[in-house]
């Protein structure tokens, strides 16, 4: 198989995936992926607030970018976003009581979804061999 092919195949694979996670996402509770994903990188914090500068990079969004997909957060009233304690420029950002239960909810879909469309397809020793492979493409910071 040639460099293009494979990277072909990811393409292929992610908007497959990533497609179908997002349509019943917004379906069910009027939420993009994008957002999903700042909901999940919030929700790993812990109950510790983080700023938006944490989820740039993450997001592989601009600020400006982070900063509308937190503003329709907000106004969903999935997230809080409070002046930040030591630096009058920053807001602290954390799950609202609604955002912490909507959320829950929403990794049951993505955890029935992971089942539908990954691991009922492929046995435990190729999910293995598949999570091993991408890891080495991934970069280090964003797997934290």
């Amino acid at each position: 198989m040639r460099p293009g092919d494979v990277w072909h195949s990811l393409l292929i694979a992610y908007g497959n995936l990533s497609t179908q996670f997002s349509t019943a996402l917004e379906n069910a509770y009027r939420v993009s992926l994008a957002e999903f994903e700042a909901l999940l990188w919030i929700d790993r914090a812990g109950g510790t607030p983080i700023q938006a500068i944490d989820l740039v990079d993450r997001l592989l969004l601009t600020q400006s970018g982070v900063t509308r997909l937190l503003g329709r957060l907000e106004s969903a009233g999935f997230i809080d976003r409070v002046p930040c304690s030591y630096d009058g420029r920053r807001k602290d950002i954390s799950l609202t009581e609604h955002g912490r239960e909507t959320f829950a909810a929403m990794k049951e879909l993505h955890a029935a979804h992971i089942e539908s469309l990954i691991t009922a397809r492929l046995t435990d020793r190729q999910m293995d061999e598949l999570t091993e492979l991408l890891m080495l493409l991934a970069p280090k910071e964003r797997l934290v």
